[in-house]
C-alpha cells in the first residue's frame, strides 16, 4: 500500500510537468509554471504505516539481540562556569534483556575539577532530626561523587526503542513508553517529516510526540530496504529530568550479519542552566547472543581492573576511539600538572595550614577544623550556633559534640565520637562517647562500643506531637556493642548487646509550656527503675544482591527479590543485675517492585512476638510501637498507618501490612485535557492485627501525586484521601497531604 501511494504521487508530479511542457508551447506569451510538489496521502498515515512496519520488526529484533556483548568507549565533558570537567573509559560491557547490565573498565581517565579542600572556606549553617522505623541493616550509601558524569556505565545510558520501555534511572524520574512498543499508536502521535531515495528503497523520517503533553519528542530515521533503523533522536521534556534542564539523545545504528539493529554511536547533548555538556559513546566489538549465564553474567554490575586508573596518556593515545579537541587536551595537561601539585608536600601542607588555622567564624558558624592529609585524620568541634537546644528534657540544655576521624590507606576507618549536654533546669549533666572502627571495607565488617547517660526516646516513630511529648522519654544509662558485617553477598548480621539503666523522667522538672501545647499526652510515664542485659542478632538477606566494585568500596545497588530480615533478642535475668527474662523474635519482608509500564510498588509484612510465659512482667519500654497517626500529615506509608487513632504497643502477637502503588501517569496519560494536569495516581492500603488488645485496623487510601522540582531536588506531593471500612474516621485523618523525594543513588523514589 504504501509504496502504491509513493508511485502514484511520483505519477501525478510527472504529469504535472507535462502540463507545464504543454503549456508553454501553446501560449509562448502566457508561461504558466506549476511547481513540483510531491503529493501522498496524509503524512500522518505515512507515518503510522511506517512506524507500524518498523513494530513488526520489534520481536524479530529482540530475538537477535537477546543478549549483546562489545566494547564500550564513552567520552563525557561538560562545562560548569568556567571549568571544564572531563571524563573517560573503555570497559567491556553485557546486556542481557530485558534489563540486566554488566561493565568491566579496563582504562579510566577521570579529569574532573579537582577538589583543593578549601571547605571551612564558606559559612553553613543547617538543622536536621532523623528519626523512623528504619527496617534495614544495610549502610547508608552513595556513590562517589562523579558531577554531571551520569554515564557510567552501559545501563546508564541505553535507550532501547525495541523494548517496550526505555529506563534511564539516573537521567529520568520516569519511566518512558518506547515509541516502537506494542501500545505505541495509544502513546504518540507521529508524522513524516522527510522522504529521501527512490521507490523501494526510501528513507523515512518520521517526528514523534508524546500524546502525554510535552512528555518526551523525537524522530526515526527508518530505511525501507528490509525496515531497519539507522538513526534515533530521543528529547525527554525538563519536567522528568534529573538535575538537568535540557537533554538530547541522538543514536546511529548499524545491521549486524543476523540482521539485527546494534547501536554502535550514543550523543547525550545536556544543559543545566548556563551549564553544558556532552557524552559520546562509541560500541565496537559486538558479540551477539552468546550464553550469559547467570555464573558467567555475576552480580557485579560493574568492576574496575586493578589498574585501570593507573593508564598513562601515552597509552590513552591508543586507545582513545574519539580525538581530543585542542581544548581538551590543554586541559588535560593542565589538570594533570595540577595533580602532581596538588599531591606535592608543599601544597598538603600549605592547605592543612590554612584549614587548621582558626578563623573567626568558626566557632560561631561552621566548626574548628583540624587535619593532617598525610596522616589521614580530621577533627571537627560544633560551632556555637549549633549548640542551642532549646527543646531539650527539662528546657533549656546547652550541647557540645565532636569527631576525630582516621582514614587508613586500605580504606580502613577509625572514628571517635560524642557530645555532652547541660540542663540548666535540672543541673545535670548527660552525654556519649562512641568508637567505631570499620576493619574490612568490602564487606562492611565494624566494631562499636558506646557509653553514655542521657535521656533515650521510647518510641523513635512517633506522631510529629507525640515524638516531642514527655511520656516518649525515659533516661538510660547505658554501655552498649555492636558488630556489624556482610558474611556473604547479600547477607547482612548485626550483633547487639546492650546493658543499661532505665529510670523514669517523672521525678525531673520540666518545661510547663509543653502541657499546654500538647496536653494530655505530654505527662512523662511513671515507672520503676530496672536494668536491662539484652543480647541480639538481626539477620537481614537479599537474594541476588547487585552491587559496584570500585577499588575497596562496594555499592550495593539492591536485588529483584524481596529482602526477608529476622530479629532474635534475649533479655537475660541476673547478669550484671539485669531484670529482664524473655525472648523476642521478628520476622519481616519488605521490597520495592519497578513495574515496566504500570509504576513502582512498596510493600512491607511484618510479624512478632515476645515469647515467655510471663509477658506481662516485660516493661512497655521494651515493647513493639505501632505509630498513632498525625491530623493532615500523609506519613510514610510502607511502616505506618494514616488512620490509627493513637500509638499502640504490645509484647505479645502482632502481624502489620502496608503496601502503597503508584501509577506514574500511567492512567491518566490516556485521558484528553486530563493528561494536561500532569496528575498521577497512586493507591495503597494496611492492616495491622493486635489479638490481645483486641485491635484491627484496615485502612486504604488513594492520592493523587505531581512531581515538581524544588531548586536542585525532585520532590512529589501528594493529596490522598483515607477509607476505614466499618468504621468512623477522624475528619484530621481523612484528608491528608504527603511529601517525598527522588533518591537519585539509587534511581528510585522514596516511597
Amino acid at each position: 500500500m504504501l509504496n502504491n501511494i509513493i508511485f502514484s504521487s511520483i505519477i501525478i508530479l510527472a504529469f504535472g510537468t507535462s502540463i507545464f511542457a504543454q503549456s508553454t508551447n501553446n501560449k509562448k506569451n502566457n508561461i504558466i509554471q506549476l511547481e513540483q510538489a510531491l503529493v501522498t496521502a496524509e503524512s500522518m498515515d505515512i507515518a503510522k504505516e511506517v512506524i507500524g512496519k518498523l513494530i513488526s520488526k520489534r520481536s524479530a529484533q529482540q530475538t537477535l539481540s537477546k543478549t549483546i556483548q562489545c566494547s564500550t568507549y564513552v567520552k563525557s565533558s561538560y562545562q560548569e562556569g568556567d571549568d571544564l570537567s572531563f571524563l573517560e573509559f573503555l570497559s567491556y560491557s553485557s546486556y542481557k534483556r530485558p534489563n540486566e547490565y554488566r561493565d568491566f573498565i579496563i582504562a579510566i581517565d577521570d579529569h574532573s575539577v579537582i577538589e583543593r579542600g578549601d571547605f571551612d572556606q564558606e559559612i553553613e549553617v543547617n538543622f536536621s532530626m532523623e528519626f523512623g522505623n528504619d527496617n534495614s541493616l544495610l549502610p547508608s550509601q552513595s556513590d562517589l561523587y562523579s558531577g554531571q558524569h551520569f554515564y557510567q556505565g552501559y545501563g546508564d545510558g541505553n535507550v532501547d526503542f525495541f523494548s517496550n520501555t526505555i529506563i534511564l534511572p539516573k537521567i529520568l524520574s520516569a519511566k518512558i513508553p518506547s515509541p516502537l512498543a506494542f501500545d505505541a499508536f495509544l502513546n504518540y502521535r507521529y508524522q513524516v517529516k522527510s522522504i529521501e531515495g527512490i521507490a523501494g528503497e526510501f528513507i523515512y523520517t518520521i517526528e514523534f510526540i508524546s500524546k502525554k503533553q510535552n512528555f518526551v519528542r523525537g524522530s526515526l530515521k527508518i530505511n525501507e530496504d528490509g525496515w531497519v533503523l539507522q538513526e534515533s533522536v530521543l528529547e525527554p521534556h525538563k519536567s522528568v529530568l534529573i538535575n538537568l534542564t535540557g537533554l538530547k539523545i541522538s543514536q546511529d545504528y548499524i545491521q549486524s550479519i543476523s540482521g539485527a539493529s546494534l547501536v554502535n554511536q550514543r550523543y547525550f547533548q545536556w544543559h543545566l542552566k548556563s551549564d553544558t555538556g556532552s557524552v559520546r559513546v562509541i560500541h565496537s566489538d559486538f558479540i551477539l547472543n552468546e550464553n550469559l549465564s547467570r555464573k558467567k553474567l555475576g552480580l557485579a554490575v560493574r568492576s574496575y581492573a586493578e589498574d585501570a586508573y593507573q593508564v598513562d596518556q601515552s597509552k590513552w593515545s591508543s586507545l582513545r576511539k574519539i580525538p581530543l579537541a585542542f581544548e581538551e587536551k590543554k586541559f588535560i595537561s593542565k589538570q594533570d600538572s595540577l595533580a602532581v601539585y596538588f599531591d606535592s608536600d608543599e601544597y598538603v601542607d600549605s592547605l592543612d595550614a590554612f584549614v587548621n588555622k582558626l578563623h573567626w567564624y568558626e566557632p560561631l558558624f561552621s566548626g574548628i577544623h583540624f587535619r593532617s592529609r598525610k596522616k589521614g585524620y580530621r577533627f571537627y568541634l560544633d560551632p556555637l550556633i549549633n549548640q542551642f537546644n532549646p527543646l531539650g528534657i527539662g528546657g533549656w540544655r546547652q550541647q557540645i559534640g565532636s569527631l576525630f576521624m582516621r582514614n587508613f590507606k586500605n580504606d580502613q576507618r577509625l572514628t571517635l565520637s560524642g557530645y555532652t549536654n547541660y540542663g540548666f533546669s535540672n543541673q545535670d549533666l548527660k552525654g556519649e562517647f562512641a568508637i567505631n572502627y570499620l576493619y574490612e571495607p568490602k564487606s562492611f565488617r565494624e566494631l562499636e562500643i558506646a557509653v553514655g547517660d542521657d535521656y533515650m526516646m521510647i518510641n523513635t516513630y512517633e506522631s510529629i506531637l507525640g515524638t516531642f511529648a514527655r511520656r516518649n522519654f525515659a533516661r538510660r544509662q547505658f554501655v552498649n556493642f555492636m558488630h556489624r558485617f556482610e558474611l556473604i553477598n547479600g547477607l547482612f548480621v548485626r550483633l547487639t548487646y546492650d546493658y543499661s539503666k532505665r529510670s523514669s523522667i517523672s521525678n525531673l522538672t520540666l518545661n510547663d509550656s509543653w502541657d499546654e501545647l500538647l496536653g494530655d499526652i505530654n505527662p512523662p510515664q511513671y515507672f520503676p527503675d530496672y536494668t536491662v542485659s539484652i543480647a541480639g542478632i538481626e539477620i537481614q538477606y537479599r537474594h541476588r544482591q547487585r552491587f559496584i566494585m570500585k577499588k575497596n568500596r562496594k555499592l550495593l545497588l539492591g536485588s529483584k527479590y524481596p529482602t526477608l530480615a529476622l530479629e532474635y533478642r534475649r533479655g537475660i535475668p541476673n547478669w550484671f543485675g539485669s531484670n529482664v527474662n524473655y525472648n523476642l523474635l521478628r520476622l519481616q519482608a519488605f521490597d520495592d517492585i519497578q513495574w515496566p509500564r504500570l509504576g513502582y510498588s512498596n510493600w512491607f509484612i511484618g510479624i512478632g512476638s515476645f515469647l515467655g510465659s510471663n509477658l506481662d512482667s516485660i516493661r512497655f519500654i521494651e515493647h513493639k510501637f505501632f505509630r498513632g497517626s498525625d491530623n493532615y500529615l500523609f506519613s510514610n506509608p510502607t511502616n505506618s498507618f494514616q488512620a490509627l487513632d493513637s500509638t499502640y504497643h504490645t509484647a505479645r502477637p502482632y502481624i502489620e501490612i502496608y503496601g502503597i502503588h503508584h501509577f506514574q501517569g500511567s492512567i491518566f496519560q490516556q485521558i484528553p485535557l486530563v493528561n494536561s494536569l500532569k496528575f498521577e495516581i497512586a493507591v495503597g492500603g494496611s492492616a495491622l492485627y493486635i489479638p490481645s488488645l483486641n485491635k484491627n485496623q484496615f485502612e486504604t487510601f488513594f492520592g493523587l501525586e505531581k512531581p515538581f522540582k524544588f531548586f536542585d531536588e525532585i520532590l512529589k506531593y501528594g493529596l490522598y484521601y483515607v477509607i476505614t471500612p466499618g468504621s468512623t474516621i477522624r475528619q484530621g485523618f481523612r484528608m491528608k497531604i504527603g511529601l517525598v523525594g527522588y533518591d537519585r543513588y539509587r534511581g528510585k523514589w522514596d516511597y
